[in-house]
């Protein structure tokens, strides 16, 4: 969750900043950053941690995926629709609010 929530965070500062320049470097940094788990990865790694990183990397790739997706389509505003329509984590007072388009 601490994963999406950051990816969230920093996808919203991105598009409020730079617009879609931004999500297009960011993009580039999650495929960097990806690449660096995936070797981390190939390397020796005792069993928990390698089962640990496994499901990082999936929601990594879908999360590199998604911002490629949103930067070749134009997107350049927190308030498109194509990021709206994301699941997105934002910490709250209370917990976790999960928001997708305008539900909570």
């Amino acid at each position: 969750t601490v994963t999406v929530m950051m990816w969230t965070r920093d996808v919203d500062e991105v598009l409020r900043k730079t617009g879609n320049a931004g999500l297009r470097e960011y993009g580039k940094k999650c495929a960097d950053d990806l690449d660096e788990v995936v070797k981390l990865v190939r390397g020796d790694l005792p069993k928990l941690t390698r089962k640990t990183l496994a499901p990082l990397i999936v929601m990594d790739v879908h999360a590199r995926d998604v911002i490629i997706k949103m930067a070749e389509d134009g997107i350049c505003q927190p308030t498109d629709f194509d990021w709206l329509a994301q699941l997105r984590y934002y910490p709250s007072e209370d917990g976790i609010r999960v928001r997708m388009v305008s539900t909570e």
